[in-house]
């Protein structure tokens, strides 16, 4: 119980751009050995002078191939982190297929199955497919009028209710990793999915129960610790499409012969590799 209620809690890192590793160090006692050995071989050990030449010239000889060796690695470093900075100058200005690749990649291992959907601007489009009702528990610890430990039953209320928060927590939790991982996007827009029916064939279908705008700067100012997943998605998506139950306050699918634009969005997402993550 208490996981649902703090769940949308959970902080990303900020994205940070990437630093080329230094690369294997040069050699360079190696160097050294091997230069001295090539020079002093054949020279005896009472030839001081000529040793002394030969050491002299294996230094100056060892110098310069390992100033040539760091020249080399400082080269191929440079050049790695110019891909690096490519790479990142292109997340930075939303290009699309940088922005989906590392944003799916922060999905992969999701608790909810996300998916980027595509990018407009520095809008993001993403789709996550939710746990259903049977994800909360139907009693919830509590204590009797003598002090003693006992499970309550949920009413259908409180047990939709608490299924609206945790479908809450896993849209602002992959609002906020997508925001985390693409510094370039200002707004995401996200769909919620839960699993609807599988049909005769074992195709399966699923609903639209929620739809959100959230924009980086307004959730940036957001109190995450005190306040509720389904009360910080009803103040802060700059757009919500819900559709919750009078009487008992379940989330119901959303009618999209009513939201042609989330239909249209519907039609661009591959259900079944969401479903089988």
């Amino acid at each position: 119980m208490t996981r649902i209620l703090t769940l949308h809690q959970q902080d990303f890192p900020s994205a940070t751009r990437p630093v080329a590793a230094e690369g294997n160090p040069v050699p360079a006692r190696a160097v050294r050995s091997r230069h001295r050995k090539d020079k002093l071989r054949g020279i005896g050990i009472f030839k001081r002078s000529a040793r002394r030449a030969a050491k002299a010239e294996a230094e100056a000889a060892a110098d310069e191939e390992i100033r040539q060796l760091e020249q080399r690695r400082n080269r191929d470093r440079a050049k790695r982190q110019a891909k690096l900075d490519h790479w990142w100058s292109a997340l930075n200005a939303n290009d699309e297929d940088v922005v989906l690749g590392v944003v799916a990649a922060a999905f992969d291992d999701n608790e909810a199955p996300a998916a980027p959907v595509g990018v407009e601007g520095s809008e993001l489009t993403v789709v996550v497919l939710v746990p259903g009702v049977e994800a909360v528990p139907e009693r919830k610890p509590t204590t009797t009028a003598a002090g003693n430990l006992s499970l309550k039953k949920l009413t259908k209320t409180e047990r939709f209710s608490l299924h609206t928060v945790l479908v809450s927590s896993h849209v602002l939790l992959t609002v906020r990793e997508a925001l985390a991982v693409a510094p370039g996007i200002s707004a995401i827009r996200v769909i919620a999915l839960q699993h609807a029916r599988t049909d005769a064939f074992g195709k399966q279908s699923v609903d639209v129960v929620m739809a959100a705008l959230f924009d980086r700067a307004r959730l940036a100012a957001v109190r995450w610790d005190s306040t509720e997943a389904n009360i910080i998605v009803h103040d802060a998506a700059t757009e919500l499409v819900v559709d919750l139950k009078r009487t008992t306050r379940e989330l119901l699918p959303i009618d999209l012969v009513k939201e042609p634009a989330i239909a249209d969005l519907m039609a661009r997402v591959e259900i079944g590799e969401l479903i089988e993550r």
